[in-house]
């Protein structure tokens, strides 16, 4: 199963593992699915819906239905166990941007958060997992794939929010107190740190 976020509501892909790569290539929908999908896009309220992958001649995937973009951010950890989050456009959030052409998106990821929070020493762990969301861009749908990757930090670092990209504050918080910014936080974040 995977979920694809948008506003409050999801699309919850059957039968599809988010750990796929090319899950936007394989995941091919029925045309009476993508209409449901253009229905659910009417509004970022409602009701989830549930989509169970096709494979009849006219399926289309998802990478032909949305304008799709590849992400990569990083779930920071520092030497007293407590997690980087930021402030950003009135949300808690991780650091993370767009994939630059010819970037892996660990690049990506310790990029991001080298830029956005001002560390200069942090190294990548693993690989988290994968989110999904969709936004509407002028006059289409954007379905962003973001790639989370456990870092860690060397101490004594000073964090500076890049104010250009609207951060206006950076936090470490113990594991304990995570659940204290659930409640103002991104469906998508909230999966990325619930294994926490």
């Amino acid at each position: 199963m995977t979920n694809i976020h948008y506003g409050s509501k999801k699309i919850i892909l059957k039968d599809c593992n988010c750990k796929d790569e090319n899950i936007l290539n394989h995941a091919k929908l029925s045309l009476s699915d993508v209409d449901k999908i253009s229905e659910f896009l009417k509004s970022e309220e409602g009701e989830d819906i549930e989509i169970f992958p096709a494979n009849e001649e006219n399926s289309r995937p998802l990478c032909k239905i949305f304008r799709c973009i590849d992400a990569a951010g990083g779930l920071v950890k520092n030497e007293n166990s407590e997690y980087l989050f930021i402030f950003r456009r009135n949300k808690w959030d991780l650091p993370k941007g767009k994939v630059d052409k010819g970037e892996t998106t660990e690049h990506t990821a310790l990029r991001e958060v080298m830029e956005e929070c001002g560390l200069k020493k942090i190294k990548t762990e693993h690989f988290i997992r994968r989110t999904f969301h969709i936004y509407p861009l002028k006059n289409t749908f954007v379905l962003k794939t973001t790639h989370w990757f456990l870092m860690t930090a060397a101490p004594g670092q000073k964090l500076i929010p890049q104010t250009e990209e609207d951060i206006t504050e950076i936090i470490w918080l113990p594991a304990e107190k995570i659940k204290n910014i659930y409640s103002n936080t991104f469906p998508s974040v909230l999966e990325v740190i619930s294994g926490i």
